[in-house]
């Protein structure tokens, strides 16, 4: 437990102890005050004393209630703006999920442009020629595409401090890049 738990704990544990330790001196002197018989002068004065006791101990009780409800009125305030800290941060989380998941979904469709571009690299492979350099140009056009998709998607990740999914990325970028680069050496040779 904290110090500043501890100490705050003993706030309240001694307002409460306060409040309880004279409340049981009033009851004591009430009680003094109510069993004294009234049969003599002695006793008149006992029993005026402790009633006058009572009603000085009276004004301690009642300074120390307020004692604690000040002490419980600073929990409370502590509690809610607590429980305001936490309801703002679970907003953000929400808001921060809502962002990494249109990102992933984003990601995603990335993933899938890549493998349809790998699909249609491997088309390639027993094409005649001349259907070869038309298909290389068409998918040429298709990765330049992808790689810019990979850029925004990269960039938007970052933007939003999701440094791995920016990582991921900008690894398609890369692949993509190099592959466009193969593929142009490809049609160079044909």
């Amino acid at each position: 437990m904290s110090k500043a738990v501890a100490k705050k704990l003993s706030e309240l544990g001694l307002a409460a102890a306060a409040l309880e330790t004279e409340l049981a001196r009033f009851e004591e002197l009430a009680q003094l005050a109510m069993r004294t018989p009234l049969n003599s002068e002695k006793n008149i004065e006992r029993a005026a004393r402790a009633t006058m006791d009572a009603a000085a101990c009276q004004d301690r009780v009642a300074e120390r209630v307020q004692a604690l409800v000040a002490v419980i009125a600073d929990a409370r305030d502590r509690q809610q703006a607590t429980a305001e800290r936490v309801v703002a941060r679970a907003q953000e989380i929400q808001r921060r999920g809502e962002d990494v998941t249109a990102l992933m979904q984003r990601f995603g469709a990335l993933g899938g442009d890549a493998r349809d571009l790998v699909t249609l690299m491997q088309g390639l492979a027993g094409l005649p020629k001349d259907d070869v350099a038309a298909r290389i140009a068409e998918i040429q056009t298709k990765m330049t595409t992808v790689v810019a998709d990979s850029e925004e998607v990269a960039k938007a990740a970052l933007a939003i401090e999701m440094t791995d999914i920016a990582r991921q990325a900008d690894s398609i970028r890369q692949q993509l890049h190099a592959a466009k680069n193969r593929l142009k050496l490809l049609g160079e040779s044909l």
